[in-house]
């Protein structure tokens, strides 16, 4: 390209209005890229513990019952007898919350106690590694 069609490209680029919208553009804030941690398995699955752990968190039940209520639904989907207790449990009072990591080898598991039922879940994180048998 000559210098004068660079020139006639950034002309134009000046007055197309998708620059202007450029300028509200705020990126998501994402921690754990702010750390170089994007790819660390072990950061990811403390950052979720915390989330979900309320000594940790103060906001950790809105967390767990969405949790609780995607997992209901995948179950569900699934046609599992286990999606009505954890749909219960999610909209239950919660009498008892345990978090715990790497338990059993399993990267969390939160164990929740409520008048509905009781319920272990065990989330194995996955970064960069597939499914493997036994998992």
């Amino acid at each position: 390209m000559s210098l004068e069609t660079d020139i006639e490209a950034l002309h134009r680029l000046r007055s197309d209005p998708r620059l202007a919208d450029l300028t509200n553009y705020v990126p998501t804030l994402s921690l754990l890229q702010m750390f170089g941690k994007v790819r660390d398995e072990l950061a990811h699955s403390g950052m979720l513990a915390a989330l979900l752990d309320q000594r940790r968190h103060r906001n950790y039940e809105l967390i767990l019952r969405r949790l609780l209520q995607d997992v209901s639904h995948g179950l569900a989907q699934t046609e599992s007898p286990q999606a009505d207790v954890f749909h219960s449990v999610a909209k239950a009072p919660l009498s008892r919350v345990s978090v715990q990591r790497e338990l059993y080898h399993i990267d969390i598991v939160v164990e929740v106690d409520s008048p509905a039922g009781e319920i272990v879940l065990g989330v194995e994180n996955k970064i960069d590694a597939a499914e493997q048998p036994g998992q």
